[in-house]
């Protein structure tokens, strides 16, 4: 496990160098050209099921906001980071005799890590996302448990909580005024372990498709 958490952030840190060299053909101004805003994000949370008849999952939603960072090497590479918080919620169904449904609810924190490949003209600009996301679950917890008095059991030792994965996506920005721009976009996120500690690392792997929308505060 540590051996593959090592190569996928080698991999990331290689892939946002590749971008390093164009530096030297930038001729523009040499402000920094960072932009820093925040957004909010919203999509569908599900889980790959490999045991249906033991255990299954249903999609649900997830809510969320948080900060956006992002740094322009050229006009055309950049990296995409920030940091979100995001609540979801999934349907966990148990048992095959007599199944239960559980409604499962995750707190999440998630940092991603993508290299932007992106075309603007004038205050419209429009760019593909690839990349990493690094995700710590804060917390997860039954809300519809039936055998609990209130309905709710703390089940986050039994989660893999540090999780990482895949990311892809697109994001277009509109600009609003000279240094402000409103953006949105869509991503499809995979993460690679197990979402359950007691399941192989390759089964039960959370996946998400989301969109994001906020405001972004550029300094060119």
């Amino acid at each position: 496990m540590r051996k593959l958490f090592n190569m996928l952030c080698l991999s990331a840190i290689l892939l946002f160098l590749t971008a390093l060299p164009v530096l030297a053909e930038d001729e523009e101004s040499s402000a920094p050209k960072a932009s820093l805003g925040a957004g909010f994000t919203s999509g569908y949370y599900n889980l790959v099921t490999n045991d249906a008849e033991e255990l299954s999952w249903e999609g649900g939603y997830g809510l969320g906001g948080g900060f956006v960072f992002e740094y322009m090497w050229t006009g055309v590479f950049g990296v995409h980071s920030g940091l979100w918080y995001i609540i979801s919620y999934i349907d966990m169904k148990m048992g095959s005799d007599f199944p239960i449904t559980v409604k499962t609810r995750s707190e999440q924190i998630v940092f991603p890590l993508y290299l932007i490949t992106s075309y603007r003209q004038g205050r419209f600009g429009i760019g593909l996302l690839t990349g990493f996301n690094f995700m710590l679950v804060r917390k997860c917890e039954f809300v519809s448990f039936p055998l609990n008095e209130d309905g709710r059991m703390d089940v986050t030792e039994y989660i893999r909580y540090y999780q990482y994965g895949v990311a892809g996506g697109f994001e277009m920005k509109f600009g609003v005024t000279r240094f402000v721009d409103f953006f949105i976009g869509g991503l499809a996120e995979y993460y690679l372990q197990g979402f359950l500690k007691d399941v192989d690392q390759s089964s039960d792997c959370l996946y998400d498709f989301r969109l994001m929308a906020g405001v972004l505060f550029r300094t060119y």
